[in-house]
């Protein structure tokens, strides 16, 4: 090693003073960039930038070249050295982003074809609850439409979810009865407690 920049020394952790020492031994705790130096030195073969993970979760850009003169092509080797950690973030963010549009839009697409479906099970639900005759019947059958619809308008709740999540929205925080929800709860489980015995 002839000489190695104050910069390259800390990106690479490197203490001790390296020049006059060989590569091998400078390079010790880095044993894939230590083998391309070995190609470049040994084998004349350039390498190009290749991604290196190191301690503190950083990954360094490593490329290795020859340094020519006039009179030499390859009088020493280059390697240069830079940090591209905020980069790679940066990178992963970007894809994160894509990934994220992509399912959105694959939201919406099924929001839109649930959301169909569930709304000729409604009208054909009232239909069906208008077409039930007689008073006691209509008590009886009262219970079950009531679950029915409950469970449409989760349904429906499930599909607002993801088309807000296909098109994000600023959150928005409101006040609500506990007992609402609990009373909402109770509607769809009611039956099977009952059939459990469960008061």
């Amino acid at each position: 090693v002839t000489a190695l920049n104050d910069r390259a020394l800390r990106m690479l952790g490197i203490a001790a003073p390296t020049e006059g020492r060989p590569f091998r031994d400078a390079l010790a705790p880095y044993p894939a960039l230590r083998a391309r130096v070995e190609e470049l030195i040994d084998r004349g073969r350039e390498f190009p930038p290749f991604d290196m993970p190191v301690e503190n979760g950083r990954t360094l850009r490593l490329e290795g070249g020859f340094l020519a003169t006039e009179g030499d092509p390859r009088a020493g080797a280059v390697i240069q050295v830079a940090d591209v950690t905020r980069l790679r973030e940066m990178e992963e963010e970007t894809r994160r982003s894509e990934r994220l549009a992509a399912l959105g839009t694959l939201a919406a697409g099924v929001a839109h074809e649930i959301r169909n479906p569930l709304s000729a099970i409604d009208i054909n639900l009232q239909l069906l609850e208008e077409s039930v005759t007689g008073k006691a019947q209509k008590e009886r059958a009262a219970r079950y439409f009531e679950v029915v619809k409950s469970e449409i308008h989760r349904l429906n709740g499930i599909i607002e979810g993801f088309i807000r999540f296909a098109r994000p929205r600023p959150l928005e925080r409101r006040r609500v009865r506990v007992e609402e929800v609990v009373d909402a709860l109770l509607v769809l489980v009611r039956a099977e407690c009952e059939s459990k015995g469960i008061g």
